[in-house]
């Protein structure tokens, strides 16, 4: 059974509880109200019927923290991610709010928290740079969904009642919009590049929506660009690694974790290296076979640069024709050669990740579209009538 003790102006909900090694031991809580005090008195005493209650051996923030990263981080963070995390740990977390008792933090506790992030100098990066004076929105962002996941497993693991962080206001972002190149600026910036190795690698990003991890990380068994496979067409490019560069404490800790090959460190005394690893998860890597047929190739570039709600009539279209047999004017039913039944749910980001005949048409291909769809601003069914054995059909 537990107790209410009022003790200078606060009320203390006092029970009796066994710690990890079975010993029995008094814990008191402290709480504002006499009201909140007695609503987790019968949470207590629900919970010592249904079996007696547990201590963990995690007494303040840093202790759940220690115990989050060592049995979820580990396990479920990529390289990067680990860095980045463990950075917003030590800059901060742990130095402002790591002592404080795990029965102390709440949802108020935690907004007077990010309040005050607001007024806390930026930390410098590793080159000394610091972006802003004081702690962002956008990191303050960062710190509450890491806090979110934390306190979510500190309740699987019946360490916490609820999660602090549900509930919890979060100052405020406003992001900014990226400035991208559009297609005369790309164009003059081809014209202008001397170096063709940087000329290809343009190419290769814009046509292919390729990161540059995701360019550095190319190699000649991931592409054929044979003069029988253009003839043929069925050049193709297939990303399925990327170069990044991680601290050597993220790879140890890991335990090189989806790495393939760790480059030659340039300096020894280097913080970090860099490294050519894995995509984190299977749907990073393009879905569709090497020899994908160009039909469907076309189809799926003009798939993508359609408006949202007309992607919506045609993935309900294929749908409707994979399920009932629907007989389509245009060639679109060849894509289910490629694509599985199951995954046609996740057809439209898929098909974002889609990469073919890059090296011979792509380039051409895309700016072509970029200029008829957002320059001109041509319907799909204009766009689609300057091409060979177009009028047959629309695809809508």
């Amino acid at each position: 059974m537990a107790s209410i003790q009022k003790k200078n102006n606060k009320y203390c909900v006092v029970y009796y509880c066994k710690d990890t090694d079975g010993k029995r031991k008094q814990k008191w809580e402290t709480y504002d109200t006499k009201n909140a005090a007695k609503i987790r008195k019968a949470e207590i005493e629900l919970k010592e019927k249904k079996g007696g209650i547990i201590v963990s051996n995690c007494k303040t923030l840093e202790d759940l923290i220690n115990e989050y990263v060592e049995l979820y981080g580990k396990d479920r963070w990529a390289l990067s991610t680990y860095d980045g995390n463990m950075s917003l740990l030590k800059n901060y977390i742990l130095p402002i709010i790591g002592k404080t008792p795990l029965t102390d933090i709440n949802t108020r506790f935690l907004e007077i928290y990010y309040k005050t992030l607001t007024k806390t100098p930026s930390v410098p990066d590793l080159n000394g740079n610091v972006r802003s004076e004081f702690v962002s929105t956008s990191v303050i962002r960062d710190v509450h969904k890491l806090l979110k996941s934390c306190f979510n497993q500190a309740v699987k693991w019946d360490i916490m009642e609820k999660n602090p962080a549900f509930k919890a206001t979060v100052p405020k972002h406003k992001s900014e919009k990226r400035v991208i190149w559009d297609a005369e600026t790309f164009a003059y910036a081809l014209d202008v590049c001397e170096n063709e190795c940087l000329k290809l690698c343009m190419n290769l990003a814009f046509a292919g929506s390729l990161r540059i991890g995701e360019l550095l990380g190319l190699t000649w068994d991931c592409v054929d660009i044979s003069e029988e496979a253009i003839k043929e067409n069925r050049a193709y490019l297939y990303v399925n690694k990327e170069v990044q560069r991680v601290s050597k404490k993220a790879l140890e800790e890991l335990d090189q974790k989806d790495v393939i090959v760790i480059f030659p460190e340039e300096r020894k005394t280097n913080k970090t290296v860099r490294i050519m690893k894995t995509p984190k998860t299977e749907s990073s890597v393009p879905p569709l076979k090497k020899d994908t047929p160009s039909d469907v190739v076309a189809f799926i570039w003009a798939y993508m640069k359609v408006p949202e709600n007309s992607r919506e009539k045609v993935k309900n279209l294929l749908k409707d024709a994979n399920k009932n047999g629907v007989k389509l004017s245009h060639q679109a039913p060849t894509l289910y050669d490629v694509v599985p039944k199951e995954e046609i749910a996740e057809f439209e980001e898929l098909m974002r990740k889609t990469i073919a005949d890059i090296v011979s048409e792509a380039s051409s291909v895309a700016y072509w579209v970029y200029v008829q769809k957002y320059v001109k601003q041509k319907t799909l069914d204009e766009m689609l009538q300057e091409l060979p054995g177009a009028g047959q059909s629309s695809l809508l």
